[in-house]
């Protein structure tokens, strides 16, 4: 499940968790106590699903009902071709910001590691560094099948990214593919049918959100564009710039995430263009940036309060 149906509803009795899951009440009692016999996959399912409805966890942990079981997280971000590891950028900063203040009611030290691997050996580097450390990765990057191998061993792990078939290792977020499905036809109910996806789609979560605005806007029969760019301001402004000195015409653009349409609004305007009269755009994350741009930016929002306090719950308990 994704971290906004985090809290929907609490489950106390464990027949009615194991009616949740499908399994047998032995099933997910051997689950919850990290059984071997159950296949990890079955193991991580139910273990997302006990955090989703509250289910109360204290004799599975060792401890009272809440309490970590360390006293310290780790938090480590991937490097990524299609942005930097900065912390200076919006979106993660809101992330770490949240997840800190998590942290900080629980009394728990947060440890935001040099490493930023790319491939699977600096990631097994990194956890061989971390010992028993529950670890919070921010992005799965290019790492999937990488870290599908970390959770076999680990259990105290939770990624902040898009959901994945075959997926072993617990993650949280939000629902990519539809945010960009409902993102693009906002645009079209305007009357724009020359649209731009501006961004790269490197990574599985903006691979989603490109598969959304592609759906989107081939049921509506609307022109649909790539315009490749690096998760950054400037390079979003350039890209666009570069869109418009080819004289192509588009009248909308979907962005992958508020930083890139932030960039190309300010290219627009300088180009003397009127936003939304002659292009209507749309961004992705809802960062505090977006109340203070003129015109406002329309914006997909994510639940990133919620998804931040899941995330450390879930590596204290798994």
């Amino acid at each position: 499940m994704d971290g906004d149906d985090v809290g929907t509803r609490q489950v106390t009795r464990l027949q009615d968790l194991a009616a949740l899951a499908g399994c047998s009440t032995a099933t997910v009692s051997r689950a919850l106590r990290d059984d071997p016999r159950i296949n990890v996959e079955t193991r991580t399912r139910i273990w997302q699903l006990a955090y989703d409805v509250d289910y109360p966890l204290a004799k599975y942990l060792g401890g009272r009902s809440g309490a970590p079981a360390s006293s310290s997280l780790s938090i480590v971000i991937p490097r990524r071709p299609s942005r930097t590891v900065s912390l200076r950028e919006p979106f993660l900063l809101e992330l770490l910001a949240q997840i800190g203040d998590e942290a900080r009611f629980h009394e728990i030290d947060l440890r935001l590691t040099h490493f930023a691997p790319s491939n699977e050996v600096e990631l097994n580097e990194f956890f061989d560094s971390v010992v028993g450390d529950p670890v919070i990765v921010l992005g799965q990057g290019l790492l999937h099948e990488a870290l599908n191998e970390v959770a076999k061993r680990r259990r105290n792990m939770v990624v902040w990214g898009a959901r994945q078939e075959e997926q072993n290792y617990c993650s949280v977020g939000t629902d990519n593919y539809a945010g960009g499905l409902r993102a693009t036809p906002h645009l079209i109910s305007q009357g724009r049918r020359n649209l731009v996806f501006l961004g790269d789609i490197i990574g599985p979560e903006m691979t989603q959100r490109y598969r959304g605005f592609c759906e989107a806007t081939a049921a509506a029969g609307v022109s649909a564009t790539l315009v490749r760019s690096r998760l950054d301001v400037n390079v979003a402004a350039r890209a666009i710039q570069g869109h418009l000195a080819r004289g192509t015409r588009f009248d909308g653009i979907v962005a992958v995430n508020d930083v890139s349409a932030i960039g190309a609004i300010n290219v627009l305007i300088r180009s003397g263009l009127s936003i939304p009269d002659d292009v209507s755009i749309v961004g992705y994350d809802d960062i505090q940036h977006c109340h203070y741009v003129r015109p406002m930016l329309s914006t997909v929002s994510q639940n990133v309060t919620g998804s931040a306090r899941s995330s450390p719950r879930r590596c204290w308990a798994t």
